[in-house]
């Protein structure tokens, strides 16, 4: 199984936390939590299937894919959509 990543350790990447957008660097790429999701809306099973990574990043904690951009635009962005 081949897994491509969003980021790569090293790379500096925005989130929000406490209301605050910070800055921070990856520090790690978790493979071992990763998780096949089976969807049993798709009738296709290969699209069915997510695969959700996890980065460490500079305070040492585990975060989701989807709590992290490359940029503060992205970032605003995401938040306002919702």
């Amino acid at each position: 199984m081949e897994i491509k990543t969003k980021f790569s350790i090293g790379d500096k990447v925005f989130l929000l936390t406490n209301c605050r957008v910070i800055e921070t660097e990856i520090t790690g790429v978790s493979h071992y939590n990763i998780k096949e999701v089976i969807n049993p809306k798709h009738k296709d099973p290969e699209k069915a299937r997510r695969i959700y990574t996890n980065y460490q990043i500079g305070t040492g904690a585990m975060t989701e894919e989807k709590y992290l951009f490359a940029t503060k635009e992205e970032l605003i962005r995401a938040i306002t959509e919702e």
